[in-house]
């Protein structure tokens, strides 16, 4: 073993050390979790869960000719326990009215040679969402929205 090699060793072996003795008094002076119902923390609201929709891949339809294909990936922050049972209840409802909308929207507004507009894709997705669950409570995060020719 070379000299430089077991130097470098020991400043590792050193250095973890350090960091385990300034961790461990912040560690083992922290407060338990008190858990209600359900297992939410008393005082705070639910965690919202990231729920994936599956992609989207909508016609560009212009003169009627297939001008280009929108291809929209998103997901939904959900804040409440009740609109996460909603949206699995109803994935099936809004990935077909998110179809619908879109295909209408782009027919009509979409230039199939211009950059994908995600501000109005957004509230199309928006709009179909809160109808669908009849709620406001669970709003689109789009990932990506692209458009091919």
């Amino acid at each position: 073993m070379d000299a430089n090699t077991g130097i470098k060793q020991w400043i590792a072996i050193c250095m973890t050390v350090c960091w385990i003795v300034v961790i461990q008094p912040s560690i083992s002076h922290a407060e338990p979790a008190q858990h209600g119902e359900g297992g939410k923390v008393e005082g705070r609201p639910a965690a919202p869960a990231f729920m994936t929709m599956p992609p989207l891949h909508i016609p560009v339809v212009k003169n009627n000719r297939i001008a280009g294909h929108l291809m929209v990936d998103m997901v939904l922050d959900v804040a409440t326990d009740e609109a996460v049972l909603d949206v699995a209840e109803n994935r099936i409802l809004l990935s077909t009215g998110y179809t619908a909308a879109l295909g209408k929207w782009a027919r009509t507004f979409q230039d199939a040679r211009a950059p994908a507009n995600v501000i109005a894709i957004k509230g199309q997705l928006q709009n179909v969402t809160n109808e669908v669950l009849g709620r406001t409570d669970a709003i689109v995060l789009l990932q990506s929205a692209m458009l091919r020719r």
